[in-house]
């Protein structure tokens, strides 16, 4: 039976263990910032940069722990 750790990282029953460390906190650390979202369909950009730092500055104040993970991502801070 699949823990909710598992459930909610959306790892597979067969799967006993994540790829590794870094992967296991980039996934943390995009599974957070997925709450953020912008209106591409909004003229008003201005307005949805400042909706946005809103919502992340929530975020943060409700994951602490995970500001320095986003900060750190190699998958949200790569050029590639």
């Amino acid at each position: 039976m699949p823990s909710r750790t598992s459930d909610r990282l959306d790892v597979s029953s067969n799967q006993t263990s994540p790829p590794g460390k870094a992967a296991l906190l980039d996934g943390v650390a995009e599974t957070v910032l997925a709450q953020l979202h912008v209106d591409s369909a909004d003229p008003d950009w201005a307005g949805q940069l400042r909706e946005v730092a809103r919502r992340y500055r929530a975020l943060a104040l409700a994951h602490p722990r995970v500001v320095p993970l986003i900060a750190s991502s190699r998958s949200l801070t790569s050029t590639a």
